[in-house]
């Protein structure tokens, strides 16, 4: 942006526009000491992702059990993520977010560490866009209205597309 060119971005009408989260999140994705290509098409972008999280959260909030749910709650606090056997007791949709997720933490945890803050909010995208609202949000919809499907019986499926041949290197 160059006042003399005339291509400045006035930020208070931007924030009107796009809205105030999506002009941060785009700013969050340059790398310190260069300059940041801002653009509305980007901004627009942006403003989608951050209306994706808005829908992301309320889809979580509405899953959630209710508040006089104690047991549940207590579940779900009490529940760890980080053993194999923990993920395979989960549904499929689950088990599959979940490791991507452990994956995404891994990648930020590391990017953060050498200071690229950029990177993770463009790791943080990829997920929230692509892997949690694109697929899991949709298998989790389509599960719960089947309800038909369970791990075993995706296992099952998918052995029966193998041939019935060695998954998982030998682990049972």
């Amino acid at each position: 942006m160059s006042k003399t060119l005339g291509n400045v971005i006035d930020p208070i009408d931007t924030m009107k526009e796009y809205g105030t989260d999506a002009l941060q999140f785009s700013l969050s994705l340059g790398t310190a000491g260069q300059d940041l290509n801002l653009s509305t098409e980007r901004l627009a972008l942006n403003k989608a992702f951050v209306n994706k999280l808005w829908n992301a959260g309320k889809f979580i909030l509405q899953n959630l059990p209710s508040q006089d749910n104690v047991s549940a709650w207590e579940n779900i606090l009490a529940y760890k993520f980080d053993t194999e056997e923990s993920l395979l007791r989960l549904s499929l949709p689950e088990c599959w977010v979940v490791s991507e997720l452990h994956e995404l933490i891994d990648v930020v945890t590391s990017s953060y560490e050498r200071f690229f803050f950029g990177d993770v909010g463009r790791e943080t995208y990829d997920f929230f866009w692509g892997d949690f609202a694109n697929w899991y949000e949709s298998f989790s919809f389509l599960f719960q209205r089947l309800n038909y499907f369970s791990l075993g019986n995706a296992y099952n499926i998918f052995l029966a597309g193998e041939g019935g041949g060695d998954v998982g290197g030998g682990k049972p």
